[in-house]
């Protein structure tokens, strides 16, 4: 048996691929429509019905934002899922990237309920920033993990020098 951490690290079969892969294009499809029919929505019938302009406000901006950075990332993944060229499902770059977004996820959340005194929800405002911390460090360990092994699988054998002359 392999140890956990090789484990979680192993190849997938590339059916499980594929039904990953789809899974995560239904799910950026389904954010894309929310995204689509929000922006219908508040920009164009809240305006001619109901005379409200909350298309440009920093609210609705940072929503939309949101819906459109879930989408966008869950079709990259499913188009890597799906096309299967051999490549790694996110790069290092990426990881840290998400990483951050999970961070700062979670750190709004909190903020958000400190800001409104929200004392009944400020549990819930705990629990959301513990799990996207976690999300976050998963991230970080992982990125660090391929940075690793991308480097051992391009150094030289030992004893040999590099073009600078270190060993």
């Amino acid at each position: 048996m392999l140890p956990q951490r090789e484990q979680l690290l192993r190849k997938t079969s590339r059916p499980l691929d594929l039904a990953v892969g789809y899974v995560c294009a239904i799910i950026s499809i389904l954010f894309t429509a929310l995204l689509v029919w929000l922006v219908y929505i508040i920009g164009w019938r809240n305006p001619r019905e109901h005379d409200t302009h909350d298309f440009l406000k920093p609210v609705t901006l940072v929503i939309f934002s949101v819906l459109f950075i879930i989408a966008f990332g869950f079709s990259v993944i499913a188009f890597r899922l799906i096309a299967g060229k051999g490549k790694r499902l996110m790069s290092p770059t990426v990881l840290r990237l998400w990483g951050i977004f999970f961070v700062l996820g979670g750190v709004v959340v909190l903020a958000e309920a400190l800001a409104n005194k929200d004392w009944t929800h400020m549990a819930g405002a705990w629990e959301t920033l513990a799990g996207t911390v976690s999300m976050a460090i998963a991230c970080f360990a992982l990125a660090r993990k391929q940075t690793r092994t991308t480097r051992s699988a391009a150094a030289p054998p030992d004893g040999t020098r590099t073009s600078a002359g270190q060993k």
